[in-house]
């Protein structure tokens, strides 16, 4: 399981409802709840704005899973369109 979907289910939020907490859209919250993209660093930063998570935590975690080529800058994640 996910950080990012761990962090959802603890705060017992269903994908809209965290999309709408994140400011993203449903698509992209639904690929980071499954683990098909990773948690960029504007992602990491809301986690920690809304829910207290250590930004290391989200980012490091991603880094372990083999993830870290979507671990980027904004533009990066910008660029793909992937974002709300």
């Amino acid at each position: 399981m996910t950080l990012f979907r761990q962090i959802r289910d603890r705060h017992n939020l269903s994908i809209s409802e965290m999309a709408e907490r994140l400011d993203i859209s449903k698509s992209y919250c639904s690929m980071l709840d499954s683990g098909e993209r990773g948690i960029s660093k504007d992602i990491a930063l809301k986690l920690k704005l809304h829910f207290n998570v250590p930004l290391e935590l989200s980012l490091c975690t991603q880094q372990v899973h083999g993830n870290e080529t979507q671990v980027g800058s904004q533009e990066d994640a910008g660029a793909t369109g992937t974002e709300g």
